[in-house]
């Protein structure tokens, strides 16, 4: 079975061809993987790394973390959901303005195959 992640409440990802999810602590963990060693981020990894984008950012520059290998993406709206396979994964600006990412800052960024 493919691995899957779920968004909620973004319509716009069915035209746009993008999925957005803000920097959180609980996102990072959702998004990211450590690589060496293996194994999850540590509650303390992702605090870090949402105070200190930096981090983040080196972390992903010396190998040390990398995104989790989805495959698909599962947009729910409402009683409406949507299953898309996933292009690419990257930290960007988002296209649209959307209320949790403050405008010009950067966020995960889901390219879906339309």
């Amino acid at each position: 079975m493919k691995q899957t992640i779920e968004l909620y409440d973004q319509p716009e990802a069915e035209w746009l061809g993008e999925a957005y999810l803000p920097f959180t602590p609980e996102n990072i963990r959702l998004m990211v993987m450590r690589i060496n060693p293996d194994g999850e981020l540590t509650e303390y990894d992702c605090l870090r790394m949402f105070d200190r984008r930096s981090i983040l950012y080196q972390w992903f520059d010396v190998g040390m973390a990398d995104f989790i290998p989805y495959e698909q993406c599962k947009i729910t709206c409402g009683l409406h959901s949507m299953t898309f396979d996933i292009d690419e994964i990257e930290i960007a600006a988002p296209a649209l303005e959307i209320p949790e990412v403050p405008k010009g800052d950067e966020c995960f960024v889901i390219h879906l195959v339309l």
